[in-house]
């Protein structure tokens, strides 16, 4: 996943209004990308950085609020996340 990201940043699709966080499918073993996991992250461009922000399975959870996923990018942009 790192290395897809590393060479596709602007692979997934813009979360409506996180402020710039995107969002892929990725598949688990055996499971293709309706029984996968979706990954949340930010893309730093300047810097060359992407943070991973959540990655969670559909099957848990059905998505997750831009506005929750722009203050988790704001956290830690500013270095204030645990």
């Amino acid at each position: 996943m790192q290395a897809y990201l590393s060479e596709q940043p602007d692979a997934g699709d813009l979360v409506r209004g996180s402020g710039g966080v995107r969002k892929v499918r990725w598949a688990r073993p055996g499971g293709g990308k309706s029984g996968g996991v979706r990954v949340c992250y930010y893309v730093r461009t300047r810097a060359g950085q992407i943070l991973m922000l959540v990655i969670y399975a559909k099957n848990v959870r059905a998505s997750i609020p831009g506005h929750v996923l722009a203050q988790l990018r704001e956290e830690l942009e500013h270095g204030q996340a645990d």
